[in-house]
């Protein structure tokens, strides 16, 4: 969400630079809080932002996991391999917390990805 709305301000400010927007998720970026609620219920298939990003002129990257920065060479590394940067925004997403002893348990499921909500 923060690298989404990063991107589009970016544009709607006036910045008129490439704009690369990398995702490690293969699906189009999306608000999590309808995931267990709308998708779950089956009022709604996914929470899909929806933005132009075509039309934005942003970069987006789908699938693609930034797995390293090096930022004397001013690149990202990625599994597909190195992204240039001039500018980096790192919006990283949280990792949720998994409670100790609920690991296996049946009945207990973790809900953060649209894949979560669709296993479930």
């Amino acid at each position: 969400m923060a690298g989404v709305q990063t991107a589009v301000a970016l544009r709607e400010q006036g910045y008129d630079g490439p704009v690369t927007l990398l995702g490690a998720e293969p699906h189009q970026p999306y608000d999590r809080p309808p995931l267990s609620k709308a998708v779950l219920l089956g009022k709604a298939e996914d929470s899909a932002f929806e933005v132009d990003f075509e039309g934005l002129r942003i970069d987006l990257r789908l699938g693609v996991e930034v797995t390293g920065l090096r930022a004397g060479a001013r690149e990202v590394d990625t599994e597909a391999g190195p992204v240039p940067y001039e500018v980096l925004v790192l919006a990283t997403g949280a990792v949720p917390l998994t409670l100790p002893g609920t690991e296996g348990v049946p009945g207990v499921h973790l809900l953060r990805t649209l894949d979560d909500a669709a296993r479930l």
